[in-house]
């Protein structure tokens, strides 16, 4: 198969990859394509919600619907067809049967991947049972540079109990983040709204602090609105002149980003909008004032969704602390499935290894300088820093502390903001 034709299923894997993801886990968000001999693509799949088919599944399914007619194909597969495979293929029963079992029947000429599995319930690297068959398996560089953006965030949960953390700050074209005092400001422009909605929807956690639920009496779900599309701005990526790394999946997650906001990946997110709902996670400290407005919003997007995706942090001092009266406390409880959790003395890596007990691969924290203050100590090799600077000018305010932490990554201009991602090397 030449380059092109290569580089072409590669971009599909990616187009598949993130329309899966936000809504798979806690499995990743896998693509599969199908080709013939030279490298024309039968068919594809993405991994569905949690419980449902996987990738491998899904595409040799579709495959069969397409080639009803063609029952050669079908009753002699065995030297005529190739598939692509982000994800090693799994070999262990969960909630539905190993892909391996499903590929070792099907015998594809070749079997190529992008990653092993590093999940401990998989046979990551068994690969004879493919080679007894004369099915040749092997990984593909280019493959694992395409898919590794969606499957970061996996690969922090299994290898290293903790979430791929992004920290994402709307600032001023001064810096600030908000402004003195308890008042909500907006501060992204039009032309981001869409773009941050998608970026929202591709994230299994979104988190916000104390102060966000005091002012902002947030809602954190995810949701479209046919204006925000219209008004979507243009996007430029700014070149730096500097070596890109090979790997580099927080930038290269922002380019799928925009490359996919398209009027078909729009649609497609609005029909099925309840399943890339993310978990709504709320940071609170001892004794703070919780507005009826904020209880009430959560309580009707628990109901609209069918599910309670609500998670309550309580920061505290002392383990055993009355952080709230009991009327809260139970207001609280109300909203969510789990018990409220006690974070004792700022210690964020109990946060994180809890979110990950929910199966959470990802999570953008809404961060001030509350939250980077919580969490700037716990943050990992790949964690990014996003900020969205606007041509507001502040004058006075809350600077965000987080700005040139890490090594400078991508400038993209969309409309009048400027989106700058940075990325801990």
């Amino acid at each position: 198969m030449d380059l092109r034709k290569f580089k072409s299923i590669v971009e599909k894997i990616k187009s598949l990859s993130f329309l899966a993801m936000g809504r798979t886990s806690p499995n990743p968000p896998v693509a599969a394509i199908i080709t013939d001999d030279d490298g024309n693509i039968l068919s594809y799949g993405n991994t569905q919600a949690a419980g449902s088919d996987h990738a491998e599944r899904d595409a040799y399914r579709k495959l069969d619907l397409n080639l009803s007619d063609h029952r050669d194909f079908l009753t002699d597969q065995s030297r005529k067809h190739h598939i692509y495979v982000s994800l090693e293929p799994c070999t262990h029963t969960g909630k539905t049967p190993p892909c391996r079992d499903l590929v070792l029947e099907r015998a594809p000429k070749q079997v190529i991947l992008g990653w092993k599995d590093p999940n401990p319930l998989v046979d990551s690297g068994g690969w004879d049972p493919y080679r007894n068959q004369n099915i040749e398996i092997k990984l593909h560089p280019l493959l694992a540079q395409g898919a590794l953006p969606f499957l970061q965030g996996f690969f922090q949960r299994i290898k290293k109990e903790r979430p791929w953390v992004w920290i994402k700050s709307a600032i001023t074209s001064d810096g600030y983040y908000a402004p003195e005092g308890n008042m909500a400001v907006s501060i992204s422009s039009k032309a981001s709204q869409f773009y941050l909605q998608m970026l929202r929807a591709k994230f299994d956690a979104i988190v916000v602090g104390p102060n966000t639920v005091q002012v902002d009496q947030p809602g954190l779900n995810f949701r479209l609105d046919e204006s925000d599309f219209e008004t979507k701005g243009d996007v430029t990526k700014i070149d730096f002149g500097n070596v890109v790394d090979f790997f580099s999946p927080g930038e290269q997650l922002l380019d799928t980003l925009f490359a996919e906001s398209t009027l078909d990946t729009y649609s497609e997110h609005l029909s099925k909008i309840s399943t890339y709902q993310p978990w709504r996670v709320f940071i609170l400290k001892e004794g703070m004032e919780i507005g009826l407005e904020f209880l009430k919003k959560q309580q009707e997007l628990n109901e609209k969704y069918d599910k309670k995706l609500c998670l309550f942090y309580i920061l505290t001092s002392k383990d055993n602390a009355n952080v709230f009266s009991s009327d809260t406390l139970r207001e609280l409880s109300n909203l969510t499935d789990f018990p409220l959790v006690k974070i004792l003395d700022m210690k964020s890596d109990v946060f994180f290894k809890d979110l990950v007990s929910h199966g959470i691969n990802t999570v953008i924290l809404e961060a001030g300088s509350f939250l980077w203050n919580l969490v700037k100590e716990n943050l990992d090799t790949n964690d990014c820093i996003l900020t969205i600077q606007s041509e507001m000018e502040m004058k006075h305010g809350k600077k965000f502390l987080g700005l040139g932490h890490f090594e400078k990554q991508a400038h993209y201009q969309v409309g009048s903001d400027l989106w700058q991602i940075e990325m801990k090397s």
